[in-house]
């Protein structure tokens, strides 16, 4: 039987529970110990797993919350189209 080692890659990489991107701020929280980085990584955490149970995997969250910030883009500027003519 063969095994193919690809079919996982896009999965998200875990530590347990968690999103691994979360090991940056648990690292900060390991050489700095204080409540700011301990309230920091608790609510990232929060958030994170939020967002997972609402269905969003990290990267569209992130997608999602900079449209929402930003606002859509707009689109052409209506004196800016070019009306396509029939020399016909």
């Amino acid at each position: 039987m063969t095994t193919f080692p690809w079919r996982d890659s896009a999965r998200p990489v875990r530590f347990y529970i968690v999103d691994a991107r979360l090991l940056a701020p648990a690292a900060l929280w390991i050489f700095w110990p204080t409540w700011t980085t301990t309230a920091l990584l608790v609510i990232l955490v929060v958030l994170f797993r939020l967002a997972e149970t609402r269905g969003y995997r990290l990267t569209a969250a992130l997608r999602s919350l900079r449209v929402r910030l930003a606002g859509r883009a707009g689109g052409i500027d209506p004196r800016r189209i070019r009306r396509f003519t029939d020399f016909g």
